[in-house]
């Protein structure tokens, strides 16, 4: 009997191994990981130089990891084992009961990267003093700013976002810089409790009733504080639902789509000049590749399902557009962004006759000090989530 058990368990144990030998020798490969937002591992090359330093099996260790079979059913089953068992954070998200998902707080001081941040504002504030241009800092709500989260007591002692965000504002603003708070504007008119309609539940982004409400309070504090445009008549735009479409959010992607997510994908459409006075353009208006707006925003409108960039759009190099209903004015509008922007892009490109979308992160081989040298601009958004702080997104190259 004995024996036989020994036979039945040595059998077992060769076809689990073999068996997933023969899968993961098999298989179809993926080169990208759909939750995860990121490449797999290739198989290394085999060279002296690899096997020598270790490379090679380091290599081999996160391919065999990138594609070991069934891979996302495992990690999917050990995120369910986590959340089952109450975890604080999972895979560093902190997940409330009614099923929104935060992030591990920041619960440090960044000083020196920030310190550069500031500087790099500063350097940006005298170009365009000496160069005639208006510049303004546009700090957008970010999601961990502005929510009043139920983390765990001792996180929430040690969190330090809004020091963080009142340190980098504080020293923009002794450089000159024209600051429009939005979030500080947020808090002022609101109940903090009334600020969640504003942002998904499992997504950093705020979402499109947020972003509308921003550029509402954007119009505002430009038109009545530097004479900047004009107010928004909230009566020219519609509201549309994409109504097939399911949203899955950042987080719930790093979750494996775990998370049941009610929240909805919405527009805001102006009626009043109607879209086809938008000219799009990948690059600048003269060189660059015409495309259609669909090309660059909403791609996602008649999909099963999708992500926020999808839905809205990516982050992309540059991206022109010129506004037929602005050509008497001429005006020239520069909007350095982040992703918070990329919910906006037709909205913001109504405020002037031509406006560049400008992403730091897709431009290292042209830092914006060169990319000014060749375009003229009226005025210079910075536009970015007041929790983007550190100096890589302010790397202008002065």
């Amino acid at each position: 009997m004995k024996k036989l058990s020994n036979i039945i368990l040595v059998t077992a144990f060769l076809l689990i191994t073999y068996g997933l030998l023969f899968l993961f020798l098999t298989q179809n490969r993926s080169q990208t990981s759909y939750f995860e937002n990121r490449s797999l591992a290739a198989f290394p090359q085999i060279t002296a130089e690899t096997i020598t330093t270790g490379k090679f099996m380091a290599g081999i260790s996160a391919y065999v990891t990138d594609h070991f079979p069934f891979r996302d059913f495992w990690i999917k089953t050990y995120l369910q084992l986590q959340m089952f068992m109450g975890q604080t954070f999972v895979y560093d998200y902190f997940i409330t009961d009614d099923g929104w998902v935060f992030p591990q707080p920041i619960t440090y001081f960044p000083q020196e990267s920030m310190d550069a941040s500031i500087s790099s504002m500063g350097k940006l504030q005298q170009y365009a003093a000496e160069n005639g241009i208006e510049l303004y800092f546009i700090a957008l709500p970010a999601r961990n700013n502005v929510l009043t989260i139920d983390y765990p007591e001792y996180l929430q002692n040690w969190a330090r976002e809004k020091m963080n965000k009142e340190y980098l504002l504080a020293g923009i603003a002794e450089k000159g810089v024209s600051i429009i708070d939005l979030g500080a504007i947020w808090l002022a008119e609101n109940k903090p409790q009334d600020l969640f309609k504003y942002y998904w539940r499992t997504d950093h982004h705020w979402n499109m009733d947020g972003a509308f409400y921003g550029y509402q309070i954007l119009r505002r504090e430009l038109a009545t504080k530097y004479n900047v445009g004009t107010p928004l008549n909230v009566n020219d735009y519609r509201r549309f639902q994409a109504p097939q479409t399911e949203f899955i959010g950042s987080f719930n992607k790093q979750l494996y789509g775990l998370i049941d997510d009610p929240d909805s994908i919405y527009y805001y459409q102006n009626t009043t000049p109607p879209e086809g006075n938008f000219s799009y353009y990948l690059g600048d208006e003269k060189t660059g590749n015409p495309v259609d707006g669909a090309e660059i925003y909403a791609q996602g409108l008649a999909e099963a399902k999708a992500d926020y960039g999808l839905a809205y759009a990516a982050d992309l190099r540059e991206i022109t557009v010129l506004n037929a209903a602005k050509e008497a004015e001429q005006t020239k509008t520069l909007i350095i962004k982040d992703s918070y922007v990329n919910i906006l892009l037709p909205l913001l490109a109504e405020m002037s006759y031509l406006t560049t979308f400008y992403d730091v992160r897709h431009n290292s081989d042209r830092p914006l000090k060169e990319f000014l040298a060749e375009r003229h601009y009226d005025r210079i958004f910075i536009m970015y989530n007041d929790g983007n702080i550190f100096s890589a997104m302010y790397d202008f190259g002065f």
